[in-house]
């Protein structure tokens, strides 16, 4: 297993089901262990915790981490659909 890997025993650095990130949330420890990573992309950084923009499982490669997202996740909803969330300001980075 390559050194950047989770000790969590996910193939390929990516978390295993039941790690499924939800937007808004934390990456688990395993993946933002110091050295703190760089943001990827399905992440961002905000007060000094990663935490996922997409729905998906974590991945690290190397110095970067990102969350995979789910092809389901890409669906746009249906017009009139009932869309529940939480609206919160983004940075953005260039």
């Amino acid at each position: 297993m390559p050194a950047s890997a989770p000790a969590n025993g996910d193939r390929d650095g990516i978390a295993g089901p039941s790690s499924l990130l939800l937007p808004g949330q934390p990456l688990p420890p395993s993946f933002t262990k110091p050295p703190q990573p760089a943001c990827g992309s399905g992440c961002y950084e905000h007060e000094g915790r990663i935490l996922s923009s997409v729905v998906g499982r974590p991945r690290r490669d190397g110095a970067v981490v990102s969350v995979v997202g789910r092809e389901e996740a890409g669906l746009m909803p249906e017009i009139d659909a009932v869309v529940i969330g939480t609206v919160s300001p983004a940075k953005l980075f260039q």
